[in-house]
């Protein structure tokens, strides 16, 4: 989800023109289809309808540091007399930032031994690259390997009205993801964070916008994830579905830790035309799409993916194209078509390194 500039920002020779508030699914569905609501600006004021207490919204600048310390595990492999299985130990501590590999049920699961932050603990700001190109070109995250299988159980989700059982299922996915991408990011020099989940059936404000109702956003802001109660009426109720627009969000997580996201705010601010800003916003999108199908492939094992749910995850993707909203002539716009969406859906489910969700590189006809 995009967010409005904060923080210090580049100058520019002519008026900065203003930024849209996006949200992938925020667009409120009519009956029947149709309907492609106008943009709407966030509101700074307002009061919250519940009371979190939550960072206020604030930049910091990159820490480009060394990969973390191996958290502590199994030393087994350091007397192993095998220099193959040796190497394959080492190359996981380098790129993965842990040697914790566990057998469970017969699956041997990575990341057993990393210790996923709190919610909420850690970095208060997302990063701010000052303007670096590279964060989205090349940004360190892209040469991780994607970890499979990592292990995670969610709760069962036995009524997607239920706002209490989809709060616990998010919850938990968000603890799933972050072990899932913790360990990477960390060997890339940035820090894990956990973001807070509000699921909520009442109407309120944040510092991103308006709570909408059927909606889902990132707020970058505070580091926060906010999914309506009736997310099914745009996901659709089938529980694969809500998870995979519970992990796009979570990429926005992501991007917003790598500094990913703001350099966004640069590169839009340097475009030249309104249809150079609407292709980089595209481009992060659409790898939002990609980084949370990766995130299905990495936990299929435990939580039970099937290539049924692959199929109605891309159906998902597909149905929130532009072109499913907007007419052709209005095309193209600001998350990517059907096509675009499923296409970097699938390269996700197929993914073995971050850098294969590298839309910053890609043509311009694979990010329409």
């Amino acid at each position: 989800m995009s967010y409005p500039p904060r923080g210090p920002v580049p100058p520019r020779s002519q008026p900065a023109r203003p930024q849209p508030y996006q949200n992938p699914y925020a667009q409120q569905w009519p009956a029947g289809g149709g309907g492609y609501p106008a943009q709407r600006r966030p509101q700074q004021q307002g009061p919250w309808q519940r009371q979190l207490q939550w960072p206020p919204p604030q930049f910091q600048q990159p820490q480009w540091q060394p990969p973390a310390p191996k958290r502590s595990g199994s030393a087994w492999w350091l007397v192993l007399p095998l220099v193959v299985l040796g190497l394959m130990v080492g190359y996981y501590a380098l790129t993965q930032g842990a040697d914790d590999t566990a057998t469970v049920d017969g699956v041997d699961y990575l990341h057993e031994d990393y210790a996923v932050p709190a919610v909420g603990e850690g970095p208060t700001q997302v990063v701010d690259t000052l303007d670096n190109p590279a964060a989205l070109t090349d940004n360190p995250l892209y040469v991780q390997p994607v970890p499979i299988p990592v292990r995670c159980e969610p709760s069962d989700v036995t009524n997607v009205r239920d706002t209490a059982e989809l709060q616990r299922r998010m919850d938990e996915l968000s603890e799933c993801l972050t072990r899932t991408f913790g360990p990477a990011l960390e060997a890339s020099g940035f820090q894990a964070y956990q973001p807070r989940v509000l699921v909520y059936d009442s109407a309120g404000v944040t510092p991103c916008g308006d709570l909408d109702m059927p909606n889902a956003f990132y707020c970058g802001a505070n580091q926060g994830i906010y999914l309506s109660a009736d997310l099914y009426r745009i996901a659709g109720t089938h529980q694969s579905r809500i998870d995979y627009v519970m992990a796009h969000e979570y990429a926005h997580n992501v991007q917003g830790r790598t500094g990913i996201l703001i350099q966004r705010v640069y590169e839009q601010r340097k475009a030249v035309s309104e249809a150079g800003e609407l292709e980089v916003n595209r481009r992060l999108e659409t790898q939002a799409d990609c980084l949370a199908a990766s995130f299905v492939t990495s936990v299929a094992d435990s939580v039970g993916y099937t290539d049924a749910d692959r199929q109605e995850i891309l159906s998902a993707a597909r149905s929130v194209g532009d072109d499913q909203f907007l007419p052709p002539e209005d095309l193209p716009s600001t998350h990517g078509t059907s096509a675009s969406r499923a296409l970097w859906t699938e390269r996700g489910f197929g993914a073995t390194v971050f850098g294969d969700c590298n839309t910053f590189v890609a043509p311009a006809d694979e990010v329409r």
